[in-house]
């Protein structure tokens, strides 16, 4: 029955790629009779072709490829669509949904772990993400690790965030290297900060992220960084070109972070304090600081995912869907089913309801509503996984981000936006990622159906095109 299912599997590769690609491309070829959804044409299709020379995108022109004369391979894509290649902007690799730190390191779970590092880049470009961020590791050497699967996205690390001794997350961390913790309150926090740049810069890092928030339950009095802390990160980083990211979430810290010059939020604005919700009508509190984010030009990270993770732990049928079992190696996935096990999820909802879950989740909800019909400066980031629970999943997380942003209003052509040309200006390597055209990498992702009628079509993904290479979808569902 196995050899039968491995077969079966081979057979309907090779008839994909007879009828999709006739010809697998090593160095150069043309995608001709495309229709191409990417910002320079500010995401209206065109019928078109792109020209591939081994990593790199060497034209791309509308109207069919005609010149049948030169020695070159030229693939028929039959008017399907074809995007650029997604960009996560907050992700945690070194984690895994479900597992505590101890359940990580424990022996009996050693085969599980490593079937799950083993699939997880795959994971990720299986939803067609080519480029993901890393916003807690802070070493080039993860990187390799990352890149030594034959199948893998762009790793993009922070360099290591900047947080307050003792506050968070420090206070929660038992030992994390990548973290870099400084004493405001110290003569030295200047050279700290400086330390933590240098360290950004050394290991390619792409970002400073520093974080604002108190703690939460018996922990929510945990010291920030001072002002003065996070305006000598700020203008450290900006002298070396490095964007600032803030981690934040509820009123109270966006209010006392708005003014600081920084480039953007991680989190939307969830927590509005004593603020009574109305569905119909944000609060003019909130509003206010909305507006600064409007005006200020400030990039806002609304990780809808990481409250929708909790309300779905509410879904015991949550693992049992089609492409969680294609991405999460079976044996994880029936570790994760064990409700013994589900330590930080058992956590969670005893000490929130599903019901209070769905009204911090409408709040970040309407935020970004308020955002987008106003087009603000949006940035596609799933925090994945936002916290050792099994419904925060590598790819299918950026998924349902996208879902959510639909949901609450976001035009589909605003999330692939955010998803691909914004992210890149962000980092700085719009030059590089982020759309289709001329000396750009070929990151791309074919698409059965337009994903502008509906933000659904993301995942009728046929092919990942990644630095050129073209790899068939089901090559990167998992076989562990």
């Amino acid at each position: 029955m196995q050899a039968t299912k491995i077969i079966s599997k081979f057979c309907y590769l090779i008839i994909s790629l007879i009828f999709i690609f006739p010809i697998f491309p090593h160095n150069r070829y043309i995608l001709n009779n495309a229709l191409i959804i990417t910002s320079e044409n500010n995401f209206i299709p065109f019928l078109g072709y792109i020209e591939i020379n081994n990593d790199i995108i060497e034209n791309v022109q509308q109207g069919l490829y005609k010149n049948e004369t030169q020695n070159i391979n030229i693939i028929n894509c039959n008017q399907k669509y074809i995007v650029p290649g997604f960009i996560d902007s907050h992700t945690h690799t070194e984690s895994i949904p479900g597992m505590t730190s101890q359940q990580k390191l424990n022996k009996l779970n050693k085969d599980i772990v490593k079937n799950y590092y083993a699939q997880l880049p795959k994971s990720y470009l299986y939803f067609g993400y080519t480029t993901i961020l890393d916003l807690s590791l802070g070493n080039k050497k993860e990187v390799e690790e990352f890149n030594s699967n034959i199948f893998h996205p762009q790793l993009l690390i922070s360099g290591g965030p900047i947080a307050e001794k003792g506050g968070y997350p420090l206070h929660y961390l038992k030992s994390d290297h990548s973290f870099h913790s400084i004493d405001s309150n110290a003569k030295n926090f200047k050279t700290q900060i400086n330390s933590a740049i240098n360290n950004i810069i050394n290991n390619n890092g792409v970002i400073l992220k520093l974080y604002h928030e108190k703690g939460f339950e018996k922990n929510a009095s945990l010291p920030n960084l001072s002002e003065k802390s996070f305006i000598y990160s700020i203008d450290q980083a900006h002298k070396n070109k490095i964007p600032v990211i803030i981690h934040a979430n509820s009123l109270e810290a966006y209010n006392e972070t708005i003014e600081l010059n920084h480039d953007g939020y991680a989190h939307g604005i969830w927590r509005w304090g004593n603020l009574n919700y109305n569905p119909k009508e944000l609060p003019p509190e909130v509003k206010n600081i909305l507006n600064k984010i409007i005006t200020y030009k400030i990039a806002y990270q609304p990780t809808t995912q990481v409250m929708h993770g909790i309300l779905s732990l509410y879904d015991h049928n949550f693992l049992e869907q089609e492409d969680v079992r294609k991405i999460i190696p079976k044996k994880l996935v029936d570790w994760l089913k064990n409700e013994k096990n589900q330590i930080v999820a058992n956590e969670i909802k005893s000490g929130i309801s599903k019901e209070q879950a769905l009204e911090v989740f409408n709040k970040g909800q309407q935020a970004l509503n308020y955002l987008a019909k106003r087009n603000a400066f949006l940035l596609f980031g799933s925090d994945t996984p936002s916290a050792a629970i099994h419904t925060n999943l590598p790819g299918y997380n950026g998924y349902l981000e996208m879902l959510n942003w639909s949901k609450a209003g976001v035009t589909n052509s605003q999330i692939l936006k955010a998803a691909t040309i914004d992210n890149a200006k962000f980092l700085n390597l719009d030059a590089k990622i982020g759309s289709i055209a001329k000396n750009k990498t070929a990151n791309l992702i074919l698409l059965d159906k337009n994903p502008l009628d509906k933000i659904e079509h993301v995942n009728s993904i046929q092919e990942i095109i990644l630095n050129g290479k073209i790899i068939a979808r089901d090559e990167l569902i998992s076989n562990f």
